[in-house]
C-alpha cells in the first residue's frame, strides 16, 4: 500500500470484490432483451442479492462503463438488459423523477414560507430564488423539452439551441 501524507497507509482499494466480478460477468453474459432473475444473481455470489444491494450496484455500473450493458430492475422479477431501442427510457425516467422531485420541493418550500410569520427579506428573496430554480428544473425536465428535433444529425445538439427551443416553446403557451 501506498502511505498517505502523514505516513499512514492508504486504505483505497481499486480493486473490485470476487462478487462484484461474479455478478459482471453474469451482466455481460445477457443478452439485449433478456432477463436475469435474483435466483441467478445469487447463485452467481452463494448469497442472496437483494440482501447486498450494494454489489448490484457496482456491478452494473462496471457493466455499463466496460460492456456497454444497461440495466432496468424489474420488480420481485430480477434485471433486464435494455436494448437499444430502450436506452431513451432511461433518460425520460430520470427526468420524470426529476420533475416530480423539483415541483415537491418547491411545493415545500411554498407551504413553510406561506406559513411563516418571520420571515426576513433576505430569506424571503432566497425563497424565491429557489423556487424560480425549481419550477425551471421542472420546466426543462418536461417531456416537451425532450421531443426529437426533425432530419437532425446524432450528434448531441447543442445547449444554445435546445435552450432557444425551450423558449419558443414557452413563448407559445
Amino acid at each position: 500500500m501506498l502511505p498517505t501524507p502523514k505516513g499512514e497507509p492508504n486504505l483505497l482499494n481499486t480493486e473490485i470484490s470476487p462478487d462484484v466480478a461474479a455478478l459482471v460477468d453474469v451482466l455481460r453474459e445477457t443478452s439485449p432483451g433478456a432477463t436475469v432473475s435474483y435466483a441467478d444473481l445469487t447463485k452467481a455470489i452463494g448469497r442472496d442479492i437483494r440482501e447486498v444491494q450494494w454489489l448490484m450496484n457496482s456491478a452494473q455500473r462496471i457493466a455499463a462503463r466496460e460492456h456497454g450493458a444497461i440495466f432496468a430492475n424489474e420488480r420481485t422479477v430480477g434485471y433486464t438488459r435494455l436494448t437499444t431501442d430502450q436506452l431513451p427510457d432511461v433518460g425520460s425516467t430520470a427526468r420524470g423523477k426529476v420533475q416530480r422531485a423539483s415541483r415537491k420541493a418547491a411545493k415545500f418550500i411554498r407551504y413553510g414560507a406561506d406559513r411563516a410569520n418571520d420571515v426576513r427579506p433576505e430569506t424571503q428573496r432566497k425563497i424565491n430564488a429557489e423556487i424560480s430554480a425549481l419550477a425551471l428544473i421542472e420546466h426543462v425536465a418536461a417531456d416537451k423539452a425532450a421531443e426529437p428535433v426533425k432530419a437532425h444529425d446524432t450528434r448531441p445538439e447543442p445547449v444554445a439551441l435546445t435552450a432557444r427551443r425551450l423558449f419558443k416553446l414557452e413563448a407559445a403557451e
